[in-house]
């Protein structure tokens, strides 16, 4: 999101709000052909998942550094907490 030109011919690969997410999660259960299973939080589906500080939809681009994990669950069983 915050990604820079390095020239000003070249296109903007900038992702915008709501992309990244998704490419993370639906679209990277898809490319892996698991999106049966797994990429959306849904009844049945794997229970991979990260709680974060804030809102990333509401956070501005340039703080989203600032944004950190509260907790991870991987399969269900929680592997990481903050302190």
């Amino acid at each position: 999101m915050n990604r820079q030109k390095w020239e000003t011919q070249n296109p903007d690969q900038r992702l915008f709000e709501g992309q990244a997410p998704i490419g993370y999660t639906r679209d990277a259960a898809y490319a892996e052909f698991q999106e049966h299973q797994k990429g959306q939080l849904k009844e049945g589906y794997l229970a991979d998942m990260v709680l974060l500080s804030e809102d990333v939809f509401g956070t501005q681009p340039e703080e989203l550094n600032s944004v950190k994990p509260l907790f991870t669950m991987v399969a269900g069983k929680l592997v990481y907490e903050a302190s």
